[in-house]
């Protein structure tokens, strides 16, 4: 049964009561949607940056390789008279070019001990960065570009306020024969 309004005050003040109603139970409800949107960007960049190590360590398939094309591949190494020294401060430059390029910040790095193969060294250089997670996608992909072969071994990722903090390991390659 429908309730009549004869007068106009009473319905004005009936209007003004469910307003206040609705705001209140709303801006609750706009605020946990504002928090969730947050969340779910987080998931969507970390998605992202997954996704996109993952596609780099598909194994590809052994294939003959042609001698041309094996020159080419063997420019990507460092020669055998190269400096370990010197293929660290090859890669510690262009990343930290790279990074602030991306609007990351390099706080520090290490220089560890080379990793000696029978046919290969591995040269790795320790970064320690800060800044935002699109930051790092950036640097990730001109990685990928690199002049030498660069591989990403590892991201550790820690957040401290609004920023990220990330420790990336990665590994240049020289040859040994």
């Amino acid at each position: 049964m429908p309730v009549i309004v004869k007068d106009r005050k009473t319905l004005g003040v009936y209007i003004i009561i469910i307003i206040v109603i609705l705001k209140f139970a709303l801006i609750p409800l706009d605020s946990s949607l504002k928090a969730k949107r947050v969340i779910l960007n987080e998931y969507i960049d970390t998605y992202r940056m997954r996704s996109y190590m993952q596609g780099r360590h598909v194994p590809a398939p052994e294939a003959n390789i042609s001698v041309e094309e094996e020159r080419r591949l063997l420019k990507l190494i460092a020669h055998k008279d190269s400096p370990v020294a010197a293929i660290q401060h090859e890669t510690l430059k262009s990343v930290i070019k790279n990074a602030e390029k991306n609007g990351l910040t390099v706080v520090n790095f290490e220089l560890p001990d080379a990793t000696k193969g029978k046919n290969i060294t591995g040269v790795s250089v320790l970064l320690r960065v800060k800044g935002m997670s699109k930051g790092l996608l950036g640097l990730l992909k001109e990685i990928k570009n690199m002049e030498r072969l660069t591989d990403v071994r590892g991201i550790e990722t820690a957040k401290s306020g609004d920023e990220f903090f990330f420790t990336i390991t990665l590994t240049a390659y020289r040859m040994e024969k």
